[in-house]
């Protein structure tokens, strides 16, 4: 690309319990264009905790291939446009789906659409993202044959606010929007047997039973550093939802609130050692009847976890 830079980012990350290599990004950038395996537009991972490893902020990002077009027409404000490879639409109550309407089959054919807006300051920034995008589910029933396309979009408000700056940092994120769950944390990493863009209302009949899945999660986040890069807590407070759960099958996931307090101590650069906290809440759809056939004894409201992590950053 003659007369353009080109930009390849590769992350290694390793832990110890897991012993993983995972690439996070990789792509090239060529004027005001991104092309090649990077963040996606709709949210906005600058103002995400920086909690020590484990997720931990109801907003979750997502990366994938895409192409981007950037440009900073004026300083302090910024825009980016892009089409994204869309994600399969994970399904809530897949085993209804399973029992009832095998034929109905999901693909991720049609890209998604996405943009953001940002002004920034000294004092941090704000940024309004969007999402569009199709999900189309193939009617296989013989006979019956037949697509039918369902879009779906959402919109999230984030930004970052330096109290005192380098020391005290206030970060937030709102996402709201239908069919777009697998955004929001808890949903993100349920298992595939429980969630999450779109469910089919057990009452409903083939296609007509698809329904999307609106939802809207956030939180609010401060991070407080005792030492410059050294030393530093973070404090994540988060809440998430969803709405027409009257059609969703009982003890399907409602939404939950939570808190995670953690520390991080940075001896030398490639080596850091965090320690966290987590208490939360979660709530499920027509909770009552939901524990009449379930044994209690195996059903909790509340959990809390402590994680501790030592890592090795091939990065630094």
């Amino acid at each position: 690309m003659p007369g353009g830079s080109k930009t390849v980012d590769v992350v290694a990350v390793t832990s110890f319990n897991s012993g993983t290599f995972s690439l996070k990004r990789m792509y090239i950038k060529h004027k005001n264009f991104v092309i090649g395996h990077t963040d996606s537009n709709f949210c906005n991972g600058d103002a995400y905790p920086k909690t020590c490893g484990a997720p931990s902020s109801a907003v979750f990002s997502k990366r994938g291939p895409q192409l981007t077009w950037k440009l900073e027409p004026i300083e302090g404000v910024s825009y980016a446009v892009g089409v994204e490879k869309s994600s399969h639409p994970f399904i809530a109550d897949e085993k209804v789906r399973k029992q009832k309407f095998q034929h109905v089959v999901p693909s991720e054919n049609i890209p998604a659409l996405t943009a953001n807006v940002r002004y920034s300051n000294d004092l941090g920034h704000i940024q309004l993202g969007t999402l569009l995008r199709v999900y189309d589910f193939y009617h296989s029933k013989k006979g019956e044959e037949k697509t039918v396309m369902n879009p779906t979009g959402g919109a999230n408000l984030s930004g970052v606010y330096n109290v005192v700056p380098k020391k005290t940092i206030v970060k937030a994120s709102l996402v709201i929007g239908s069919g777009i769950a697998s955004w929001i944390l808890d949903f993100a990493v349920m298992p595939k047997t429980a969630y999450k863009d779109v469910y089919f209302a057990p009452k409903g009949k083939d296609l007509g039973a698809i329904e999307q899945l609106v939802a809207w999660g956030g939180f609010v986040g401060v991070e407080h550093y005792w030492m410059p890069e050294k030393f530093y807590s973070v404090l994540v407070l988060n809440a998430l939802g969803t709405y027409d759960n009257d059609k969703r099958e009982a003890g399907a996931y409602k939404g939950g609130v939570s808190a995670a307090l953690s520390t991080t101590y940075k001896p030398i650069k490639p080596i850091s050692m965090s320690i966290e906290w987590e208490i939360g809440r979660k709530y499920v759809v027509k909770e009552e009847e939901f524990l009449k056939n379930v044994d209690k004894s195996n059903v909790s409201k509340n959990a809390h976890r402590i994680t501790g992590i030592l890592k090795y950053s091939l990065a630094s």
